[in-house]
C-alpha cells in the first residue's frame, strides 16, 4: 500500500454517496460501522466550501482564548482557498486557518491583526492534523505551530489579545464570508494550556468526549492528557454541532452537515482502546453498584495488550484481600488467574505484546465450591474448583488497578472489557469476543461493558456505572488509536492499529455474528508458512451473496497472503501483499466495497476482496470452505484469530417447517441414523432467539457449525451433510436463551 494517496476525484466521488445521519437514528440512512462515536458513526464536517457554510457555536466565556491555550483540527484540502481557509474563529479578535497565497498557504493564528505563521504549507489532497499553541505576554506572544504532530515554527511577535460575545465558528467564517474551507474537517479541540508538540501527537488519532454526559463529574478531564480540554466537536452525530465536554453545542448554517462514509485513510480509527501506563493512580474507578453482586455465577472478559514487566489487574472489587469480590489479573509470567473471596486459581499464559482475548466463568458447584473456567482467544483452557465464599461489598470497581496492592496495576493495552451476569459458554464467547458492544447484538445477560470508545461511559442497560478518571491523583491513562501513535509524520498505513473488536452495523440490524458461521481457531502463523481452516455450511440453496470476516494479527499485514477457497474448488485472494505495514486485518470482505488498501489500519468496517469473489463462479454454498493465510518469509510471527461467512446474508440450510408456533424449546433425534451421508435435525423455537446448534466429535471437538442465527418463533429442518466427516459417533447440540439439548447421532460410510 502506497503512503495515502488520495486524489480529489476519488475522494469527491465517495463524498458524493455520503448520508447526513440524525441524532434519531433514522433507520432510513445507511449507516457506518465503526465503534467510535457515541452513534456508532464516525462523521466528518463536510459541506463546505461557500460562503455562509460554517458551524455556528453560540458564544461563551470559555471559547475566549486563555493566557495560555491551544487549537487543533484535522482537516482535508481539496484546494486552497485563496481568500485564506477558516477552520476556528472567534469574533474578529481571533482567526485560526490556512492563509492565502500570500502567506505561501501556511498554517496562522491572526490575533487583533497580528498573524503568527507556521513555517510550512499546510498539505493538499491528505488528511492532515494542525494545531496551534500559544502563550499570551506583553509586549510580545508566542505561538507555536504543529503539523502531522511535528514542530512547525514559532514566532514571539508583539500582539494584543481581547475577548469578545461573538460566536465561535468551525469550517467558514461569519464575518468573511469568503474564508471557507474547500475540503472537510475532524475532531476540532480547544484547550486552556499551550500543548507541546510530543503532547498533540500522542493524542491526535482519537476522538474525545464523544458520548452522552461524557465528563460528568469531570470524569474525563481529571485526567492528566485531558485536564485542560474545553472543548471537543467530534462530528459524529447530525442534527446539531454536539460537544460533550462542556455542552457546547452549536449549529449547523448554509447546508453544511456530518457526512458518513467508509472514508478512505480517514484519520480517526473506527476502533478505539485505553492504555495504562502501570502506575498506581492510572487506573478507571467505577461506582459501586449490587449489579456485580455475582454471588451465583458470572464471566468477565477482555481483550488485553500486556508489556513487560508484569503483574497486571484487569478489573477488581474489593478494598483488601479478604473482602475482594472479583478479580481478573494476569500474572507476570503471563498467567491467566482468577480470585473470587480470599481465594484465586489460574490456567493459561497470554503471550506478552500482542492482543489476546481473555475470558474466566465462574458458577456455583454446590458445597461451597465454584467451578471456574478459563479461555483465551476462544479456546478453552481448564476448569478448577474453587473453595470459597464470595463477599457482597460497597467498595467501588477499580479497572486497570487493584487497591490492596500497589505493585499490581495493568502495563499495556485494554479493549471491550464486559462483565455478564452467569456462566458464558465457549460458543457465546467465540459469537462476542469480535463484536464490538455498541453493535447492540450481544449474545447473553450483559451487566456492563466499557469499549473505551472515546468516553468511560458503560454500554449496557445497567445505570450508574460510567467510569471515571478521578482518582484522586495524576491519571496518565489515555484513550489510544495504535499502539505506535506516538509516531509523528501524516497516517498512512504504518501505524499499527487495535484488531481486537468490529461493529458491522446495517439497516436493519447488525448481521454480525448472528448470520455468519463463525470460528476462533487461534492458530499461530510463523514466517514462510501456512494454515488452514475449514468451515462447513450446510444445506443446498442457490448462492446470490457472500461476505467473509477476517481477523488476523501481524506486525506487518504487508507479508499475508489470504484466500477462500469454495465447495466447487475455486479460490479467491482475500488479501495477498497488498494491507499495507500496519497491525492486523480487522474487517468484512464483500464485493462492491472499496480495496482493502484504500485504508489505513484497522483497514475497514467492510472492504472489497483482492480479487472479487463473483460467488465463486456460481458454486453451491454447501460443503467445505477452505481458508489459508500464508505468511511469507522474513516476516514477523502472525496469527489467525477469527473468521467467517455469511451466505445469501444468513447462514444456509434452516428450513422452517410449518408455521405452527411452539410452547417449548426442543431438540429431536436426526433421521435417518445411523446415516450416510445426509441426515435431517429438527428443533422447535417459541419466540424470536438466537440459536446455535453444533455438532461435536467423541473428544469435544467442534466439527460443524450447523446453525448461528437469530430465528422466529417456529418449527426449523436442517439437513446436515457428513460426506466431509469419518465413521464414527458424533454429538449435536442445540443452545439458545438459556436452553441447551444434546443428542448423539452416528455416521457409517
Amino acid at each position: 500500500m502506497k503512503r495515502l494517496k488520495i486524489t480529489v476525484t476519488i475522494l469527491l466521488m465517495i463524498i458524493s454517496i455520503m448520508f447526513s445521519y440524525s441524532q434519531d437514528n433514522n433507520p432510513q440512512v445507511p449507516l457506518t460501522g465503526d465503534s467510535y462515536g457515541s452513534g456508532s458513526n464516525n462523521g466528518i464536517l463536510a459541506n463546505l466550501g461557500g460562503a455562509g457554510r460554517y458551524c455556528s457555536v453560540p458564544h461563551n466565556t470559555i471559547l475566549n482564548p486563555a493566557i495560555t491555550g491551544s487549537v487543533e483540527a484535522w482537516i482535508y484540502l481539496t484546494t486552497y482557498n485563496e481568500s485564506t481557509s477558516c477552520i476556528v474563529q472567534k469574533g474578529s479578535t481571533f482567526f485560526f486557518g490556512v492563509g492565502s497565497n500570500g502567506i505561501n498557504h501556511k498554517l496562522f493564528i491572526n490575533t487583533n491583526g497580528t498573524v503568527f505563521a507556521s513555517n510550512d504549507a499546510v498539505p493538499l489532497n491528505r488528511w492532515v492534523h494542525v494545531a496551534a499553541s500559544w502563550l499570551q505576554g506583553s509586549p510580545n506572544s508566542l505561538v507555536t505551530f504543529t503539523i502531522d504532530g511535528i514542530s512547525n515554527g514559532a514566532q514571539s511577535l508583539a500582539s494584543t489579545w481581547s475577548n469578545n460575545s461573538d460566536s465561535l465558528t468551525i469550517g467558514g467564517s461569519r464575518l468573511i464570508p469568503g474564508a471557507f474551507i474547500n475540503g472537510f474537517v475532524d475532531e476540532v479541540r480547544l484547550w486552556s494550556t499551550t500543548r507541546s508538540a510530543s503532547e498533540i501527537a500522542r493524542t491526535r488519532f482519537t476522538g474525545i468526549g464523544d458520548g452522552p454526559a461524557a465528563n460528568q463529574s469531570s470524569a474525563l478531564t481529571t485526567n492528566e492528557d485531558y485536564k485542560y480540554l474545553l472543548a471537543s466537536w467530534t462530528f459524529n452525530l447530525g442534527g446539531l454541532v454536539y460537544e460533550d465536554i462542556n455542552n457546547l453545542v452549536g449549529v449547523f448554517r448554509g447546508g453544511t452537515a456530518v457526512q458518513f462514509t467508509n472514508i478512505p485513510g480517514q484519520p480517526v480509527p473506527y476502533n478505539l482502546a485505553m492504555f495504562f501506563p502501570g502506575n498506581i493512580n492510572s487506573h478507571i474507578r467505577v461506582p459501586n453498584n449490587s449489579a456485580f453482586n455475582l454471588t451465583g455465577g458470572g464471566t468477565i472478559e477482555a481483550w488485553v495488550y500486556c508489556n513487560l514487566p508484569g503483574g497486571y489487574t484487569v478489573i477488581s472489587k474489593g478494598t483488601t484481600q479478604a473482602n475482594t469480590t472479583f478479580r481478573l489479573y494476569i500474572q507476570g509470567s503471563g498467567l491467566v488467574s482468577m480470585q473470587l473471596g480470599n481465594s484465586s486459581v489460574s490456567a493459561g499464559l497470554v503471550q506478552f505484546q500482542k492482543w489476546n482475548h481473555v475470558a474466566v466463568s465462574w458458577t456455583g458447584a454446590g458445597g461451597g465450591n465454584y467451578s471456574v473456567k478459563f479461555y483465551i482467544n476462544g479456546k478453552f483452557i481448564n476448569q478448577q474448583l474453587l473453595a470459597t465464599s464470595i463477599p457482597i461489598t460497597n467498595d467501588p470497581l477499580r479497572i486497570g488497578n487493584l487497591q490492596w496492592d500497589a505493585n499490581n496495576n495493568f502495563n499495556g493495552y485494554m479493549d471491550e472489557l464486559r462483565i455478564w451476569s452467569r456462566e458464558m459458554t465457549q460458543i457465546e464467547i467465540i459469537a462476542n469476543m469480535f463484536n464490538s458492544t455498541r453493535s447492540q447484538t450481544l449474545i447473553g445477560p450483559l451487566v456492563a461493558s466499557w469499549d473505551f470508545e472515546g468516553n468511560l461511559n458503560n454500554i449496557s442497560s445497567t445505570a450508574g456505572i460510567n467510569g471515571s478518571f478521578n482518582t484522586g491523583a495524576a491519571n496518565t491513562c489515555r484513550f489510544s488509536g495504535y499502539l505506535n501513535e506516538t509516531t509523528t509524520g501524516p497516517v498512512s498505513d504504518i501505524f499499527d492499529a487495535h484488531p481486537t473488536t468490529i461493529n458491522r452495523k446495517e439497516n436493519p440490524s447488525n448481521p454480525f455474528p448472528g448470520g455468519f458461521s463463525l470460528k476462533a481457531p487461534d492458530l499461530t502463523v510463523p514466517a514462510g508458512t501456512t494454515v488452514y481452516d475449514t468451515i462447513n455450511i450446510p444445506g443446498n440453496v442457490s448462492m446470490n451473496a457472500v461476505e467473509v470476516f477476517l481477523s488476523v494479527q501481524q506486525p506487518s499485514i504487508s507479508g499475508i497472503i489470504a484466500k477462500l477457497k469454495a465447495p466447487n474448488g475455486q479460490e479467491r485472494s482475500l488479501v495477498s501483499i497488498n494491507g499495507g505495514q500496519g497491525n492486523g486485518i480487522l474487517t468484512f470482505f464483500k464485493d462492491g466495497n472499496s480495496a482493502l488498501s484504500s485504508f489505513n489500519a484497522p483497514w475497514s468496517y467492510l472492504a472489497a476482496p483482492y480479487q472479487a469473489f463473483n460467488l465463486f463462479g456460481l458454486t453451491s454454498p454447501q460443503g467445505n470452505w477452505v481458508l489459508s493465510v500464508q505468511n511469507t518469509t522474513g516476516q514477523p510471527e502472525g496469527k489467525l484469530l477469527g473468521w467467517g461467512i455469511r451466505i445469501n446474508n444468513s447462514v444456509t440450510g434452516v428450513e422452517p417447517v410449518s408455521g405452527n408456533v411452539p410452547d417449548k424449546f426442543s431438540l429431536e433425534q436426526n433421521y435417518p441414523n445411523p446415516f450416510n451421508p445426509v441426515t435431517s435435525i429438527k428443533f422447535s423455537v417459541p419466540n424470536e432467539a438466537d440459536v446455535k446448534l453444533t455438532v461435536y466429535d467423541l473428544l469435544g471437538k467442534e466439527v460443524i457449525l450447523l446453525v448461528n442465527e437469530r430465528l422466529s418463533a417456529g418449527n426449523y429442518k436442517v439437513e446436515m451433510d457428513g460426506s466431509g466427516l469419518s465413521s464414527g459417533t458424533y454429538f449435536y447440540k442445540l443452545e439458545t436463551n438459556g436452553y441447551s439439548s444434546i443428542k448423539k447421532m452416528v455416521l457409517i460410510k
